[in-house]
């Protein structure tokens, strides 16, 4: 799917893992996954408003630095 143009993959950087981590320790209380964290990452550099996940319960509870939401699919 990479290879079609279907998905993008996006580097992680050594400032992706400090920003992860305070992620991580913001929603402690959620128990967030590193996979979690990644995706907030990934939408708040790449300014992206609208993620696909399965994980709505979670999601609906993260925040972008701006205090947005993301627009969930489906």
């Amino acid at each position: 799917m990479v290879s079609e143009g279907l998905l993008d993959c996006y580097p992680l950087d050594s400032r992706a893992a400090v920003w992860m981590d305070s992620f991580l320790t913001k929603y402690a209380d959620q128990s967030p996954q590193l996979a979690d964290a990644s995706l907030m990452y990934i939408a708040e550099q790449e300014k992206m408003d609208t993620l696909f996940t399965l994980d709505r319960r979670d999601f609906l509870v993260y925040r972008l630095s701006d205090n947005r939401t993301l627009t969930l699919l489906p």
